[in-house]
């Protein structure tokens, strides 16, 4: 046997699979990396957006309750807001908001209410407004100001209601100091009101509640 030729044979150089990277991998696990990477990307993402979007629907659902709380605290400590002299309604721009232009003035209102809507173009909004004639609801002249619904751009009201009985409409809920006795939509007939809030991203509404007898306002 020629041990001499054996020796010295050369040893063929092993192909690398045309599969296989200069670090290490092959494609296929490199793709199965990737699918997994965006699989997990997709799924944190998912779960942000959707805690933000509850997040919003939470926070929403307390600057409600805190509107209606301080419409209330306003009638205990007479709020002073800007009246027409005649007593018509509210002046919040000044004397153009008064008919013939008569005084604007900062004085007491009869009463103090806070508007809830799930009507379009209002379902966003919460509205201030000063019970000038006492009829327990909104007229009007008698808004003092608006506020936002929510921070963010999805929440809106989809329903308000009075006992058991769903709106078609508004809800008002009115103010009366120096005791801070409340009326929904100028009725005493009912004991709560509710706003609901919804964020369409989320699979869940909240609901504010107003508590005639006891004035407690809660959000859940």
């Amino acid at each position: 046997m020629n041990h001499s030729a054996t020796r010295h044979r050369r040893t063929s150089p092993v192909r690398s699979s045309p599969l296989a990277t200069s670090h290490g991998f092959t494609l296929i696990e490199m793709l199965i990396s990737m699918t997994i990477f965006a699989v997990i990307t997709g799924f944190v993402t998912a779960n942000l957006s959707q805690s933000r979007s509850g997040d919003e629907l939470r926070l929403s659902a307390q600057l409600v309750a805190s509107s209606i709380r301080r419409v209330q605290s306003y009638s205990l400590s007479g709020q002073l807001v800007k009246l027409c002299a005649d007593n018509s309604g509210a002046c919040p721009r000044g004397q153009l908001d008064c008919p013939g232009l008569i005084a604007c003035r900062d004085d007491l209102p009869k009463a103090y209410g806070v508007r809830f809507s799930p009507i379009i173009g209002n379902e966003k909004r919460i509205v201030f407004f000063a019970d000038q004639n006492e009829n327990g609801i909104f007229d009007d002249g008698e808004e003092f100001r608006t506020d936002a619904i929510s921070s963010g751009r999805f929440v809106t009201v989809t329903s308000t209601s009075i006992g058991t009985t769903a709106l078609s409409g508004a809800l008002d809920i009115v103010f009366f100091p120096p005791k801070s006795a409340i009326k929904f939509n100028g009725e005493i007939s009912e004991t709560t009101a509710k706003i609901v809030l919804r964020q369409p991203r989320v699979a869940r509404d909240r609901t504010v509640t107003v508590n005639r007898i006891s004035g407690q306002v809660n959000s859940d």
